[in-house]
Parts: C-alpha cells; structure tokens; sequence
C-alpha cells in the first residue's frame, strides 16, 4: 500500500502527457474545421473529442490529487466560495452527460 501513491503518481502523469498533446491537437483541429468551414457535424465530432479529452483530464487529475493526498503531499487551499457557483459548475459539468442519456437532471438552488 505504501507503494500505491507513487504508482498513482507515475501512471497519472504518463497518460497526462499524451492526452494534453492530444487536446492541443484537438484545438488546431476545430479550428482548422472552422476556418475551412466545414459540416456542422465535423465540428461537433471535434469538439466532443475535446470536452471528452478535458472530461478524461480532469479524471487524470483527480487521480493525481488522490496520490498527493494519500502520500501527505497535498497542499490544501483554503479560501471563502459560493455553495450556488460551485453547485452550477457540477450542473453544467453533468448536465450534456445526463442529456446524453435523456435523464432528467434539474439543479434546485434556495
């Protein structure tokens, strides 16, 4: 188990590297698409290969900060926020998600 946050660590930032390579790629992409003008469906294609990158990053990163944490490295920045902001980031993080696979999905904030 002592082990297990340096592997954490080692396999997170091997497929970090990668992937932001990939994601940058992604960038030129759409906008070469968007330049050249092309189908609405070709951009579309792009940009969900670019939102699930940064959805597929973002897992990489919480791994990373997982490692970090287990291993006492993790430094943790306290400061004041909004319960409202943070919950509208998570609605709209899950919210295509859900669309996706036609599940209702509605935010109550009071």
């Amino acid at each position: 188990i002592a082990r297990e946050p340096m592997f954490l660590a080692n396999v997170s930032h091997e497929i970090r590297t990668p992937l932001t390579s990939m994601l940058g790629f992604t960038d030129a992409l759409i906008d070469d698409l968007e330049k050249c003008k092309a189908s609405t469906d070709s951009i579309s294609a792009a940009c969900t290969i670019k939102r699930n990158g940064q959805h597929l990053l973002s897992i990489v990163n919480d791994i990373l900060d997982l490692s970090k944490s287990r291993s006492a490295k993790m430094k943790v920045d306290r400061r004041p926020c909004r319960l409202q902001d943070i919950t509208r980031e998570i609605g709209d993080l899950f919210h295509q998600r859900f669309a996706e696979k036609n599940i209702a999905f509605e935010i109550v904030l009071g």
